[in-house]
């Protein structure tokens, strides 16, 4: 049973995402009955159903033939699906030779979010790596701005979990605002370090400007102790002149 975390990741896909879809191979994931397990009444609270396209229920069908290595996992998928009219939808469409002979499901998928981004936020569920990286471009695209397009993949517990593409972004906005964090931090110490020189060259300026009223103190002292010098030396001694020293030196 999927956990807490899990339920409520899964719970705001279900809430965002108004179409979604499945891959063949995903159909035929041998975890798909305990997706059904986990899911299958979350699917229900939200009114939610998978799509199951044309071409995807094609090449389950193409798989039934006895000479497949799939045949059995196909004849399973599409029990799945006849046993859960609540939880699929199958785009029924004439199955021809021609039809299943044809069928390409990850191009018909490709092609539908694609057509459909203008109109619906779309969930794919695939375990292939290429295509649902292919498909979470959508997100990036620029001349052709659409609704999001979620992906995920079935674990082998029956889980739902975000694909690898989708954790790459995940980690690469962390990065860059990382990044971005330290930039700014490291321009507001550069604004501060600026502050604090000018603070510096403003205390040096206020030093050197007291620095020049001292000199005329001391020059004006010095002028003072060389006329009472005579004086000190007659009248008090060499302990007059020590004295008047530090009183200079205190200036």
């Amino acid at each position: 049973m999927a956990d807490q975390r899990n339920l409520g990741y899964v719970r705001k896909m279900l809430r965002v995402n108004n179409i979604i879809y499945i891959d063949t191979c995903s159909l035929m994931n041998p975890a798909i009955d305990k997706l059904i397990k986990n899911y299958k009444h979350l699917f229900i609270m939200y009114d939610r159903k998978i799509t199951i396209t044309h071409d995807v229920y094609c090449e389950l069908g193409r798989l039934l033939s006895p000479d497949s290595d799939e045949c059995n996992k196909a004849m399973h998928a599409i029990e799945i699906l006849h046993n859960n009219p609540d939880l699929f939808n199958i785009e029924h469409e004439i199955i021809t030779e021609e039809a299943l002979e044809k069928a390409f499901g990850d191009y018909d998928i490709h092609q539908l979010i694609f057509e459909n981004r203008r109109e619906a936020h779309q969930l794919l569920i695939t375990n292939d790596h290429n295509l649902s990286a292919d498909v979470f471009k959508y997100n990036s695209f620029r001349s052709v701005k659409g609704e999001s397009v979620w992906v995920c993949y079935i674990n082998y517990n029956g889980e739902l979990q975000p694909c690898e593409c989708v954790a790459e972004k995940v980690y690469a906005q962390a990065i860059n605002g990382y990044l971005q964090e330290q930039k700014r931090k490291k321009d507001s110490d550069g604004k501060n370090e600026t502050g604090d020189k000018n603070k510096s060259e403003k205390s040096v300026n206020a030093n050197q400007e007291k620095h020049k009223q001292k000199t005329g103190w001391e020059k004006a002292m010095y002028g003072l102790a060389g006329v009472a010098t005579g004086f000190c030396i007659g009248k008090f001694g060499k302990a007059a002149i020590s004295a008047l020293g530090s009183f200079i030196s205190m200036v």
